[in-house]
């Protein structure tokens, strides 16, 4: 998309609330299917999901060469906003307007297709040789080579807007009112916090998954840890009306509210850590932690800010004329999807280019020899 189509300003209307939710309930005997290859695979260093990994950190664990804004190519033109291409071994797999697509990492054509009438526009998930798609009331898994269907789940109640993660273990998606643990076949092992209320965002530890959920025209919000292994519901911070992914460090799980502050809670308890006003957020996207630093990059609807997560001070505030989707951190760059797509230095927020001729409308996914960006209705790519 042009950047001159993009408006000025991007609103979200407010939902809200959260109520009483059940714990979950374990179906331990459901058969269970071995994946083709180790379980190692899930948790490599792909863009596997809409954050790129289970924790929602949304940082690339490799370095990747210094892209240009001078030399971008438009390669598939039939992209749904605010989707992410996701990257596999050799291909990427995109959320077209008519269903799932697979692109060559190498030559950037289309490798295979699935025409697809009702689906979610929400990214694919890639865990070892399947690609997950939601498709209306079902949970699909494609071969990631050729598109041949292995396995589909129907969903009662309707797939909600989490995109679904994958551990080592296991693939955990959202309903519109539950969030579910499913085997590598698609059985599924647990089904949790069942209750009046909507889904918004999942992101997991080593051994809980934690949730953003709301009850609309209730007037607030809450974040739930659950275990991993059976569902449990381990605990609830209530106050915090969160519309996207929660982001997992090591010992906190950090969470942008929306029109708020950015909240640090303790990983163990949900106890609140710390809170950072952050001005006017008023967007989904979750901000981006690189552990490695302490720093927490977080979008809001002006501005990146970069926060140390041990002191809670403010290191710097570039202003990229807003952002709408979640930052991906590769090396010691960020790549910030919005008005503009804006490369800048993660240490000092310093813009090293922009181009102006695109806008993004999604988190970039990263590969040696291109940065891939949903620019609205076409994927675009930026050369080294």
């Amino acid at each position: 998309m042009k950047r001159r189509q993009v408006l000025a300003a991007i609103g979200v209307s407010t939902l809200s609330g959260c109520a009483a939710l059940t714990q979950g309930t374990s179906n331990k005997n459901s058969p269970t299917t071995l994946r083709d290859k180790p379980g190692e695979c899930a948790n490599s260093p792909q863009w596997e999901s809409l954050q790129g990994n289970p924790q929602r950190t949304g940082t690339y664990t490799e370095t990747s060469p210094a892209f240009t804004e001078t030399t971008s190519e438009v390669v598939f033109g039939r992209t749904v906003e605010g989707t992410t291409p996701v990257v596999g071994e050799y291909h990427i797999y995109v959320t077209g307007t008519d269903g799932l697509y697979a692109l060559s990492r190498d030559s950037k054509s289309t490798v295979w297709s699935k025409t697809i009438s009702d689906f979610q526009s929400l990214s694919p998930l890639v865990v070892c040789d399947l690609v997950v798609f939601q498709t209306g009331n079902q949970i699909s898994a494609f071969d990631t080579d050729d598109g041949t269907l292995r396995w589909d789940r129907d969903f009662v109640t309707g797939l909600g807007e989490a995109s679904p993660l994958a551990t080592s273990d296991a693939i955990y998606a959202a309903e519109q009112s539950s969030v579910s643990s499913l085997t590598f076949s698609g059985e599924r092992n647990w089904e949790a916090l069942n209750g009046d209320h909507a889904i918004h965002g999942i992101a997991a530890s080593d051994d809980r998954l934690f949730v953003t959920a709301s009850v609309p025209d209730d007037g607030g919000g809450a974040v739930h840890a659950l275990t991993l292994d059976d569902g449990e519901h381990e605990w609830r911070t209530e106050g915090i009306e969160s519309h996207g992914e929660p982001v997992v460090g090591p010992d906190a799980v950090y969470v942008l509210e929306r029109d708020g502050p950015v909240h640090a809670l303790d990983r163990g308890s949900g106890e609140r850590r710390w809170q950072v006003d952050v001005e006017s957020s008023a967007n989904e996207a979750p901000p981006t932690l690189d552990i490695a630093s302490n720093t927490l990059f977080t979008p809001t609807n002006s501005e990146v800010i970069a926060i140390d997560t041990e002191s809670r001070d403010v290191q710097w505030r570039t202003d990229v004329g807003g952002s709408d989707s979640g930052i991906a951190k590769c090396g010691d760059r960020l790549y910030v999807p919005g008005r503009n797509v804006t490369e800048l230095d993660a240490t000092t927020g310093e813009v090293l280019w922009e181009s102006t001729e695109y806008a993004g409308t999604g988190p970039a996914a990263v590969t040696s020899n291109a940065l891939w960006v949903n620019a609205g209705q076409e994927l675009v790519t930026f050369a080294p």
